[in-house]
């Protein structure tokens, strides 16, 4: 059976992650990488053994090519995505979706149009642990949510941002901490809270006087059903700490700590599960990237739809937006 032909945008760090999922599929075959650093560009394509090219356009018009996966500076995710759409390839999107609501509108207009699948790397969705809360609440057995919480404390230093040509710029990030880091706990918050209805918040930037975005964000949410949500991120941490979340419901309480679920019921703990780490992996963002882009390629190879849909991707990202809003 023929492999499906990969094709990579954008050479920077989280490629990593993705050529790993690429290494371990048995149905793909990486063709081609392309950056704008040529010297990148030439090196990973050694290191790979496949073509290497400094235009995106050559990926996407490659006959060989059938799934792209877009890891480019925010503000090109979506016009890209559009692009290699209309040029039948198949996506594979790195967050957020967009960085304004216009585009999210006609990359979701264009995806609808071709019938292609665009699968949205919210990996923490796959994580053991949010897999369980969704069993947990889906049972029932802990009643209506009342409250939650999102707490994400991590450090990105002055060369962050100083290192890079795009991070730091309202321009091409599309704002800061909240677009590239707090997205996955905003989803999160709604993807195991529910449906959430209004934002009010502040953002700042406190530790970060070279770039133009936040650096901090606080976030108070309401809930569809009532319940009330709070968020609290920042960039300016002297660590990269794990993701604690909390949500309160009727009948007990689902704390997520130093990547441990707990449930409270009847003033007792219990610990469910622990999402699974590797070492020397940036464990604090969750460490399922290679089960999302798997589900993906199983959603194309089996003409169905990813776990993950672009749907979610925009909600995600809207939720941002809204933030700023």
């Amino acid at each position: 059976m023929k492999k499906f032909g990969i094709g990579i945008i954008g050479c920077g760090t989280i490629m990593s992650v993705h050529l790993d999922s690429i290494h371990e599929y048995d149905g793909v075959e990486l063709i081609m990488v392309c950056d704008i650093d040529s010297g990148l560009a030439k090196s990973v394509a050694q290191e790979e053994r496949c073509l290497w090219v400094t235009d995106y356009k050559e990926v996407l018009t490659n006959e060989n090519v059938d799934i792209v996966h877009i890891l480019t500076p925010h503000y090109l995710h979506a016009s890209m995505a559009i692009e290699a759409l209309k040029m039948g390839k198949h996506v594979v999107l790195e967050k957020p979706v967009g960085i304004n609501l216009k585009e999210l509108e006609e990359l979701k207009e264009i995806a609808s149009e071709t019938g292609l699948t665009v699968g949205v790397t919210l990996q923490n969705r796959f994580n053991p642990t949010t897999i369980k809360m969704k069993e947990l609440i889906g049972s029932g057995k802990l009643g209506k949510l009342i409250a939650s919480k999102g707490i994400l404390t991590w450090c990105r230093k002055g060369e962050y941002y100083s290192d890079s040509t795009w991070r730091g710029k309202l321009a091409t990030e599309g704002g800061g901490l909240l677009i590239n880091q707090g997205i996955h706990t905003l989803d999160l918050m709604e993807y195991i809270g529910g449906p959430i209805k209004k934002i009010k918040g502040h953002i700042a930037n406190y530790s970060h006087p070279d770039i133009e975005v936040e650096d901090t964000a606080m976030m108070t949410m309401e809930y569809e059903n009532g319940a009330i949500g709070n968020f609290y991120g920042t960039n300016s941490y002297g660590d990269n700490s794990p993701i604690e979340m909390e949500f309160i419901f009727e009948k007990g309480q689902l704390q997520l700590r130093d990547r441990q679920l707990i449930l409270v019921k009847n003033k007792k703990s219990e610990l469910v599960i622990a999402d699974i780490l590797k070492e020397g992996n940036k464990s604090y963002w969750g460490m399922s990237h290679k089960l999302i882009i798997k589900d993906i390629y199983d959603s194309i190879k089996n003409k169905t739809n990813p776990k993950v849909s672009l749907e979610d991707g925009i909600r995600a990202t809207q939720l941002v937006l809204l933030c700023y809003q």
